[in-house]
């Protein structure tokens, strides 16, 4: 079975916004963090026989939405690591994060098929359904994701939005607020949650979850938000934007709203 059916059949990555929540990282990374910084000082140069560190290069590229950067380490690296999956795994992430999510999902396809098998692959590939309208494919990838990581919040907050795009604000109500009891979820998550239920009219108890247990700063922040959220014209258009940057980012494509791993 290849992994673009068992991705329609069951589940995908992560996504990246200013209201969701996202996807993790795969595979090992180097003992010593390294900074983009590093790389433009000359103090550490990129070994690029060494997937793991290539893998960890593209996503601070990606965190900077720098994407060429990202896939130019990706692709030096790939050729002189052939059979790495995590190098076509995060070529995929990048691809959808960027823009080109029917670009990225051969790119899934080919890490699976080379073994990659983590939660945030899923996620990935829900993300990019959702980017090319497929939600029902969508929603079979990310509770592939959960099967791999249950209760993971921000693959449970990009499935609540994915069933939004599909007008089912029950479900995506009761997927949000399950992904925002859960301990670790972020200020995307709980952002997200608000959306939803704002979007259904209940702008009162949307601005208590906004703010609640909040510093009054973060809190007008977060209703300010909310509230250009739903006033605007297109508010379908907004989420998948939303959903899109939260899906394909850092670890684990889970800290975003909506993400990519």
């Amino acid at each position: 079975m290849t992994f673009s059916s068992r991705l329609w059949r069951l589940g995908a990555s992560c996504a990246v916004a200013a209201l969701m929540a996202g996807c993790a990282s795969t595979g090992s990374t180097p003992q010593q963090p390294l900074t983009t910084q590093d790389l433009a000082s000359g103090q550490t140069t990129l070994d690029a026989s060494d997937p793991a560190m290539a893998v960890q290069v593209s996503k601070m590229f990606r965190k900077d939405k720098r994407f060429d950067d990202a896939l130019a380490v990706l692709l030096r690296s790939s050729v002189i690591n052939p059979e790495s999956g995590e190098i076509y795994a995060e070529m995929g992430k990048v691809l959808i994060e960027r823009g080109a999510p029917k670009e990225g999902l051969p790119f899934l396809s080919k890490a699976a098929a080379m073994g990659v098998d983590d939660w945030s692959l899923y996620s990935a590939a829900g993300v990019a359904y959702d980017e090319l309208d497929q939600h029902g494919k969508a929603q079979e990838n990310y509770q592939m994701a959960l099967l791999h990581k249950p209760d993971e919040p921000s693959v449970l907050s990009n499935l609540g939005l994915s069933y939004a795009m599909t007008g089912d604000l029950d479900r995506a109500e009761a997927m949000l607020r399950k992904a925002n009891a859960n301990p670790s979820a972020g200020e995307v998550v709980r952002l997200n949650l608000a959306l939803i239920v704002g979007l259904q009219g209940k702008f009162d108890e949307a601005q208590q979850i906004a703010q609640a247990d909040l510093p009054p700063a973060f809190a007008a922040k977060n209703i300010e938000q909310l509230r250009a959220m739903l006033t605007q014209p297109d508010r379908w258009q907004d989420m998948r934007a939303v959903q899109k940057a939260s899906s394909v980012t850092t670890q684990g494509a889970g800290d975003v709203p909506s993400e990519t791993p």
